[in-house]
């Protein structure tokens, strides 16, 4: 009986320090990938903006400038436009973000912030 206890308190600290780092791996990839966000959306204002690029081919440029699940951001919303069906800039953006929401390590308000 005792050696269960034992075996189930060590079970319950492998889970715990698990779980601890998970959390951790989040908070430490959160600021590489709001850098990354910033960067990639520089690249793009600047593409539309200067370089007069159609915004499919500067999302990839974006998504070449960036990397990570952020770089799978901007790759997903120009392969949604390039693949045609009438779908807009921004449908195109929301469905890419759907997709790749769970992978990153933002908050919901920040997930919000880039919806909108």
């Amino acid at each position: 009986m005792i050696a269960l206890r034992g075996l189930g308190v060590v079970l319950l600290l492998i889970a715990g320090a698990g779980i601890g780092f998970v959390l951790a791996d989040r908070y430490r990839r959160r600021p590489r990938e709001l850098t990354a966000l910033r960067t990639g959306l520089q690249v793009l204002i600047t593409e539309i903006d200067v370089g007069l690029t159609p915004l499919p081919q500067a999302l990839e440029r974006a998504a070449a400038a960036t990397g990570g699940q952020v770089a799978t951001l901007f790759a997903a919303a120009a392969a949604l436009l390039r693949a045609g069906g009438g779908m807009t800039g921004g449908e195109a953006w929301a469905r890419a973000l759907a997709t790749v929401a769970g992978e990153l390590a933002l908050e919901p308000g920040e997930l919000d912030i880039l919806r909108d």
